[in-house]
């Protein structure tokens, strides 16, 4: 005969198995890397990566890396430790060509 608790019991164990197996299971799979050179093959080669140009002397958080994709895409590579975070991506539009912003202008 069920009792109330093992109700409980089970529809706690219902649900904690899926939120549980969310967290823990992807701990166990090796990490996914993207090495920035790969990334950065894929721009259109005509542009030069502007983000050389704007980053200067900024300095990035303690045990980070922030530099320019290799290649000519306008990527900023952000990395930790030699492991890659991230891309930031940035595009520049003349204001000429952008008639509903010269509108808000």
């Amino acid at each position: 005969m069920l009792r109330l608790y093992h109700l409980l019991l089970g529809s706690i164990l219902l649900v904690s198995i899926p939120v549980g197996a969310k967290f823990i299971l992807p701990q166990f799979s090796p990490p996914k890397t993207v090495k920035p050179a790969a990334v950065a093959k894929l721009a259109n080669p005509n542009e030069g990566n502007i983000w050389q140009k704007i980053l200067g002397n900024t300095a990035p958080p303690t045990n980070w890396q922030v530099a320019a994709c290799e290649g000519n895409a306008p990527l900023l590579c952000v990395s930790s430790k030699g492991k890659l975070l991230g891309t930031v991506e940035i595009n520049v539009y003349p204001l000429a060509s952008n008639e509903d912003f010269q509108k808000s202008l």
